[in-house]
């Protein structure tokens, strides 16, 4: 246990950061007054000042860190490509092989030109949300997002049909099928 020096209440070590110039190994403030500090003298201005004062002085010191370390940095994106491209190709295979089917109709649609097109220009305001439904298997309408919502069921047929309704009233328009 130990008393914070700032709100001056006793908390358990876990709740300060460590610190090995500290007798007790930790540092005075609890972590929750060390951040409140921190949050109140952030001044990206100050920040932005700083590193525009000490451009040159900020650059050299990189430079000279990044030659020193040039080699474990190369190693270390190494190693980090190769486990992630490990990770996506194992994630890669599993989603193709989760979604084949999806992916074989969609190459399918796109070789036989069926590709969906708007059937008409989007005639709500900017600021109204909209979503685009598929009225058939080649045709998309923009209609009100909180509509198109209204009309969600489990059934891709039985939503279609009830929305479809809904765009005939939009659009006035009764060939759609």
């Amino acid at each position: 246990m130990k008393k914070c020096c700032i709100c001056q209440k006793i908390k358990s070590f876990n709740e300060f950061h460590k610190n090995k110039q500290q007798k007790d190994g930790h540092e005075c403030r609890c972590k929750r007054c060390r951040h409140k500090i921190s949050v109140a003298n952030y001044n990206p201005e100050k920040q932005k000042f700083h590193y525009l004062k000490n451009r040159d002085k900020i650059l050299k010191i990189q430079k000279k860190y990044n030659d020193k370390h040039k080699i474990e940095r190369q190693i270390y994106t190494k190693k980090r490509y190769m486990y992630l491209k490990s990770i996506n190709s194992e994630y890669n295979k599993e989603h193709y092989l989760k979604y084949k089917n999806y992916y074989k109709a969609k190459r399918a649609r796109i070789e036989q030109g069926l590709c969906w097109y708007k059937k008409y220009p989007n005639p709500f305001d900017e600021s109204e949300e909209i979503e685009w439904h598929h009225i058939n298997n080649t045709e998309i309408v923009s209609v009100p997002k909180f509509i198109h919502r209204l009309y969600c069921c489990n059934n891709r047929e039985e939503h279609r049909e009830k929305m479809n309704c809904v765009v005939k009233q939009i659009y006035g328009d009764e060939k759609i099928e």
